[in-house]
């Protein structure tokens, strides 16, 4: 088996009662050298198998939960296969895919 995690970025902050079952809200901050970013993320854990399928899975739970955020645009959608940060994430285990609707 192996982890993957998904993250949704969204076009504004959310509320705990908004957040989907099963998902995470974090808030990243990114400082450059005049300004911050903050992005609001919804973010899941999966432990799947490693056929091309189960990560479909995964991109079909990530847009079916994109389309259920009635008052939250997804900007982003990104999965990753966690790597326990022992080796660089490297394309074959990275995906990034805009989502719009």
């Amino acid at each position: 088996m192996h982890l993957f995690h998904a993250h949704l970025t969204l076009d504004q902050g959310i509320t705990e009662e908004e957040v989907p079952r099963g998902w995470k809200s974090t808030k990243i901050f990114l400082k450059a050298k005049d300004r911050l970013q903050v992005d609001s993320m919804l973010t899941k854990h999966y432990c799947i198998g490693v056929k091309v399928n189960h990560v479909v899975d995964i991109l079909r739970d990530a847009v079916n939960t994109s389309e259920s955020l009635l008052l939250h645009k997804v900007i982003r959608t990104k999965i990753e296969q966690d790597s326990g940060f022992s080796k660089p994430i490297t394309p074959q285990h990275y995906v990034e895919a805009m989502y719009c609707v």
